[in-house]
């Protein structure tokens, strides 16, 4: 979730060449540039040479016109923090300011300040399900599975179906010796992508772990036919190793 924080992904953009305009934000502060980009999603302009994305959903005004209102990103990390933590201290109760800044600021290795902002966002809006698995994920980069695992529970409870944050809960269970518990969000994994690899090997694992043959068995069996997907000898040597073991 963490790695494409500042990437913008969208089905269709056009590419709108004008002169320059004005954005105004909300909090009221104005950037006058070139439009490059304008789709449903975000304006894109050139300012001062840098290109500065404004998601529609916290634009004002654009030369007077379009009242809307968004969080805005950069393609640059450091100047969306720096922005970010501007936007903060002007609209102390915006808590997804507080989560983007959160998410700036782990992209950028800054991972204990971004835990301060996420805990932020999560005690503004303490049903924002993202909050607490951000929160869950930067606790997994800091490797503290333990401290990771409430957060990430929460935004579960909250309705988060992310394969990622499945994954995420799957592997602090896991860590922190809760071998059964990981099993089925492992599973939610692999039902979302049957293809992971990862997921398959920790599923077929945690059953052998907890002395299901069975179940161990049909899951290497599983692995076996990705590795073989993939071409992968080293693989499905080390899969029919694992039930040779099994058989005993």
């Amino acid at each position: 979730m963490l790695n494409k924080i500042v990437a913008l992904v969208v089905a269709f953009s056009c590419f709108v060449p004008v002169f320059a305009e004005t954005i105004e934000l909300k909090s009221g502060k104005e950037f006058t540039g070139k439009i490059i980009e304008n789709n449903a999603q975000y304006v894109k302009i050139d300012y001062k040479g840098t290109p500065v994305t404004f998601f529609r959903d916290e634009i004002k005004t654009i030369d007077g016109k379009e009242p809307i209102s968004i969080t805005v990103k950069f393609d640059n990390p450091e100047m969306a923090i720096a922005f970010l933590k501007e936007q903060v201290k002007n609209e102390p109760h915006n808590y997804l300011a507080f989560d983007n800044l959160g998410l700036n600021l782990a992209f950028t290795g800054k991972l204990e300040e971004a835990v301060v902002n996420f805990k932020k966002a999560v005690e503004i809006n303490p049903g924002f399900s993202q909050g607490y698995a951000h929160l869950g994920a930067t606790y997994v980069s800091l490797q503290n599975p333990k401290e990771a695992t409430p957060y990430l529970e929460k935004a579960v409870q909250l309705g988060d179906t992310d394969l990622r944050t499945f994954d995420s809960l799957a592997a602090c269970y896991y860590f922190t010796g809760k071998i059964r518990e990981s099993i089925p969000y492992f599973e939610k994994v692999l039902q979302g992508n049957p293809k992971n690899i990862k997921s398959q090997i920790a599923v077929a694992r945690a059953y052998k772990d907890i002395g299901n043959k069975a179940k161990a068995r049909e899951n290497f069996l599983k692995l076996k036919e990705l590795f073989k997907a993939q071409g992968d000898n080293i693989g499905i040597k080390t899969v029919d190793l694992e039930l040779e073991e099994i058989s005993e």
